[in-house]
């Protein structure tokens, strides 16, 4: 007789629409609202963590008999360190893909489960990319080849037997779950710690300010260990800084020029060499008009939509985690904002009119001392 396997409605995967149980509805795919990847690996980890406490605790409660259980973990060692390390080969495919897109290119992970090859592929990608993220990533190698040792293709901890019909773990024996949950959760941690970096590198290098072998970070450096612009011209001190820079990140002559014109052309960095790029759309001369109009001896058209822009821009510069390079884009937005009757400018002026701290961060990071200069000068007036 045939088999019928004609399709019906899925009694197992199905959801609750109404009643008590909607609170046990989990949201997968779309449903879930968040990038997937990285629901799949946070899955996979706190499984681990709930069925280690069960395991270590010796005990668990059955939902169904509503009594507590001994968890047998002579059969829960599977689920666990199958789960473990799904979450690292989860992680190390993701970050790969994340890390890659960094400095602007692609990279489709490797499509096999082979832990050896995906942490090669991760930890020189990483090397390729940044040197403060490879410092985060190789503290997780020693972690991730246990894993590769025991477990290298994903099949130990799925199956008995392999495609030979070979036991696996014939050479173990016995693995202890609290030495096992102690290194699980230092992974974890250095996990979490890479996923911090990674975040604060991509929103560095976001930036656009980097060359093919300095980071922003490492540019920074350079800016603050060199002597003041006017002060090049044979200056030892300068010779000194270059053959230790060029030393320490093995740059090539045109490498380090190629950093010198960076730092030069950038408001922030020029700025600590004693050279001011100066901010086009407003003048020294904004803030006596800026307190004519509060205390209203002008008109507030006295001050034109572009200066009231670049106002509002120097603020949003001010915010935490805000860059120097974020002026353009928020010059434009408020210029949009501003005709768009989205940005009341009296608003600004009524900030501006106090101890704004956010604006003159604005404008320290933009380099702009002749105006922080000129609006400490005139800060007085416009309270």
């Amino acid at each position: 007789m045939e088999i019928d396997f004609m399709r019906r409605k899925n009694f197992t995967f199905q959801d609750s629409q109404n009643g008590e149980f909607v609170h046990l509805n989990a949201c997968v795919g779309e449903k879930s609202g968040i990038d997937n990847r990285n629901g799949y690996a946070w899955g996979f980890a706190i499984s681990v963590k709930i069925m280690l406490s069960a395991a270590i605790v010796g005990q668990y409660f059955d939902v169904k008999d509503q009594d507590e259980r001994d968890p047998e973990i002579d059969g829960l060692i599977y689920p666990i360190a199958f789960c473990a390390r799904h979450h690292m080969e989860l992680f190390l495919k993701r970050e790969i893909s994340f890390i890659s897109a960094i400095r602007g290119s692609d990279c489709v992970p490797p499509t096999d489960h082979n832990l050896d090859n995906l942490l090669r592929k991760f930890l020189d990608i990483c090397r390729m990319t940044d040197r403060f993220l490879f410092s985060k990533a190789e503290p997780l190698k020693q972690y991730i080849l246990d894993f590769a040792d025991i477990d290298a293709t994903g099949q130990t901890f799925r199956y008995a037997y392999d495609k030979n019909n070979i036991e696996h773990l014939r050479q173990v024996g016995r693995i202890n779950l609290k030495y096992f949950a102690e290194r699980f959760y230092e992974m974890d941690e250095l996990v979490t710690e890479f996923e911090c970096a990674r975040e604060a590198v991509t929103w560095e290098y976001a930036q656009g300010t980097f060359t093919t072998k300095l980071s922003r970070t490492e540019l920074s450096e350079l800016t603050y260990a060199l002597p003041k612009r006017n002060e090049w011209a044979g200056s030892s001190k300068f010779v000194e800084v270059r053959n230790k820079f060029r030393e320490k990140y093995d740059l090539s002559s045109n490498d380090f020029s190629r950093a010198i014109k960076l730092i030069e052309g950038h408001r922030g960095f020029s700025a600590k060499l004693g050279v001011e790029i100066p901010i086009k759309e407003l003048k020294i001369d904004i803030f006596p008009k800026l307190y004519r109009i509060h205390s209203c001896a002008a008109d507030i058209t006295t001050v034109c939509q572009l200066e009231w822009a670049a106002l509002y821009a120097i603020r949003e510069v001010g915010r935490e985690n805000a860059y120097c390079e974020a002026y353009e884009v928020e010059l434009q937005d408020a210029i949009d904002r501003i005709k768009d009757g989205a940005i009341d400018c009296w608003h600004i002026l009524r900030t501006l009119a106090i101890i704004d701290v956010r604006f003159m961060k604005g404008l320290q990071r933009l380099g702009q001392s002749t105006l922080l200069a000129g609006y400490k000068e005139n800060f007085q007036n416009l309270k």
